[in-house]
């Protein structure tokens, strides 16, 4: 596999962006708390639909989060989950990816950068960020 079949390993979406996704929600849901960080961001930002609908219920959420809070969140709002997976087992992996919570604000403003450059790219050749 070269470096760029690597980095395109999640389709056409860059291996990297979806690598900080992933750490900036599974942050969030290690420490709620943290979502100060992300306040800024929508879910149109995800270059990914389920981490979207993630961060959404992240958001929507009053009180702590955790993985069970979730999932039966995900799952009381009829929200679907990746092919092949339940809401649990999804956000668990989340979770797995996030060495420190201490990176939350660097993370969140990757996030957002990439959903700039991606909103540009989508707006040069007349196409959708998702």
């Amino acid at each position: 596999m070269n470096l760029d079949q690597y980095i395109r390993q999640e389709g056409d979406e860059p291996r990297a962006i979806a690598l900080v996704e992933r750490a900036l929600l599974g942050c969030l849901i290690i420490d709620c708390g943290l979502r100060v960080y992300a306040r800024n961001l929508k879910p149109s930002d995800f270059s990914n639909k389920h981490r979207a609908e993630v961060f959404r219920a992240i958001m929507d959420i009053e009180g702590p989060v955790d993985l069970v809070i979730l999932a039966e969140h995900m799952e009381r709002h009829k929200t679907p989950a990746p092919a092949g997976k339940y809401w649990g087992e999804h956000l668990a992996g989340l979770l797995d990816i996030v060495p420190i919570t201490e990176h939350v604000e660097a993370y969140a403003k990757l996030v957002r950068q990439a959903s700039l450059t991606r909103k540009l790219e989508a707006r040069r050749s007349g196409g959708s960020s998702f």
